[in-house]
């Protein structure tokens, strides 16, 4: 808040504009898009974040509805915008896609595994009691790139910033997870 580069209006207009232009890049190369979307705790408009309505308070929920806006007469470009805060979809495999703001603890020697794992063995039997189970579950929050067999944890495009050095966390260059799906070995 205090270090940003501008106000929150200015930032999301302008990232409004470079997603349509990722968008149609993406769109453009490989015919077909599908674009699962989830809030998370930066996004918020409120102090704290909430469990009812969520999604209505968080400026990532806008934007993303506003991007489905703007190519809604467009086939090959598919959003899923979930009301709540997991999305769960299935591209050959079933993927449930969460931003990790629920999982909280840690320490310095198991890192974020621990809150991870225990919140991904919550979700999974959540998820399973309700007909809605999943194979792999992905996140982002933790800022660092962790990939497990059933698990992916996105690293950060902003890197390592005072924060994380104050927290004392482990370096990490920008990254992001890159994957494919088979459709007959998952």
């Amino acid at each position: 808040m205090a270090t940003n580069a501008c106000e929150i209006m200015p930032t999301f207009l302008e990232i409004h504009g470079v997603l349509i232009w990722c968008i149609e890049a993406l769109v453009k190369e490989f015919g077909r898009v599908f674009i699962p979307c989830v809030t998370g705790n930066h996004g918020r408009n409120t102090h704290k974040i909430r469990a009812k309505g969520r999604n209505f308070t968080n400026f990532d929920w806008l934007l993303y509805q506003l991007l489905a806006m703007h190519f809604s007469g467009d086939e090959r470009i598919r959003f899923s915008i979930p009301d709540g805060s997991d999305c769960l979809y299935r591209v050959y495999n079933r993927y449930l896609l969460t931003h990790g703001d629920q999982f909280c603890g840690g320490d310095g020697m198991i890192g974020a595994l621990d809150p991870i794992i225990r919140g991904d063995h919550k979700k999974r039997s959540r998820n399973n009691q309700i007909e809605m189970g999943y194979d792999t579950m992905m996140l982002g929050h933790w800022h660092q790139l962790i990939q497990l067999q059933r698990l992916i944890v996105n690293g950060s495009l902003k890197g390592y910033d005072e924060y994380a050095y104050t927290g004392n966390f482990g370096f990490e260059p920008p990254r992001q997870a890159l994957w494919l799906t088979h459709p007959e070995h998952g």
